[in-house]
């Protein structure tokens, strides 16, 4: 279990949300609330900072985004996995959810992430690979697939780890550019564009390139979104 989770702290009483849950993971969530200053929301208009809620093969970002809409973008989403695939669970990461676990292990990490009080940086991190995937590479890493986004770059230019998104002019993955200092040039129709601004240098493009904000921690290259 990952927390990719980091933002402001909700107070003496934590409330924490049950959505879509069968009976053996709503007692799981009774446990790990015993003793601690949370308790189960009982709806109305109560503010929840937890929820916990299943995840399912289909469209996760489409369900993850239903969830944050209903109880709001500031809130730690909880996923639960019926069964560990590795695949549904490195794209639910990377949708967004801040917690993936297993139906066994809800009590132990939902009672240990209540235990701490989550910091005032207003961040979530999004998962894009392992360090180890591209140690020692230069240029561009790779690029990823981000639900809500669409595709990014990876990039390490100058010792400066950057994520961008595609071309602006046609959509296309810059992963073939040439590269020149911290320029590059799109292989499809020479659009020039800076990686650490995004700036547009030269057309045909007409609009700068998406720059996202990326950072290393527990062995993984994240990228970093506010909680909202």
């Amino acid at each position: 279990m990952v927390d990719n989770s980091t933002g402001s702290d909700h107070g003496e009483v934590v409330i924490v949300a049950i959505d879509d849950l069968d009976e053996i993971l709503a007692r799981a969530v009774r446990r790990a609330l015993e003793g601690t200053n949370a308790r189960l929301g009982t709806g109305g208009d109560e503010k929840a900072s937890h929820v916990v809620t299943t995840i399912t093969t289909g469209a996760v970002d489409e369900a993850l985004s239903d969830v944050r809409r209903r109880f709001g973008g500031d809130i730690v989403v909880v996923g639960v996995i019926a069964v560990p695939d590795p695949t549904l669970w490195k794209r639910a990461e990377r949708a967004g959810y801040d917690v993936v676990v297993t139906r066994g292990s809800v009590s132990p990490i939902l009672r240990r992430l209540l235990s701490r009080p989550r910091d005032a940086s207003q961040q979530r991190l999004l998962p894009l690979l392992d360090v180890g995937e591209v140690a020692g590479r230069v240029g561009h890493l790779a690029d990823v697939d981000v639900p809500a986004l669409g595709v990014v770059s990876l990039w390490r230019v100058d010792g400066r780890l950057l994520c961008t998104g595609l071309c602006t002019h046609q959509g296309v993955s810059l992963s073939r550019s040439e590269i020149d200092g911290t320029t590059v040039a799109c292989p499809a129709h020479g659009s020039r564009f800076d990686l650490v601004t995004g700036e547009r240098l030269r057309g045909p493009a007409d609009s700068a390139l998406a720059c996202y904000s990326v950072t290393e921690a527990n062995g993984r290259i994240h990228l970093v979104r506010p909680l909202s």
